[in-house]
């Protein structure tokens, strides 16, 4: 038996997770405070984060950045490096 929603039948469904049925805060706060300890710098705080975050990764990593008062030539630095700590931390710092 085929899914229908509202009596359409329903080949797929995209559901976002991100920050509507997880708060994925805690991953975001935990790289990115890595990343900047790896560029010599101080984490930024979790009021900045949640205010920051919803535009993409590039716009949180360049004010990130800012916030920090790191140089934003290092973004490419940066960006490695908030990669791979995004992948080890990703759903351990949710709830």
């Amino acid at each position: 038996m085929a899914l229908q929603l509202n009596g359409v039948p329903l080949e797929a469904a995209i559901v976002d997770l991100d920050g509507t049925m997880v708060d994925t805060l805690g991953d975001f706060e935990v790289a990115l405070a890595r990343m900047l300890a790896d560029l010599g710098h101080a984490p930024v705080s979790r009021a900045f984060i949640e205010h920051t975050v919803g535009k993409g990764s590039e716009h949180l990593i360049r004010r990130a950045l800012a916030e920090a008062g790191a140089d934003g030539a290092r973004y490419e630095e940066a960006w490695q490096r908030y990669q791979h700590h995004y992948v080890q931390v990703n759903g351990h710092h949710s709830a």
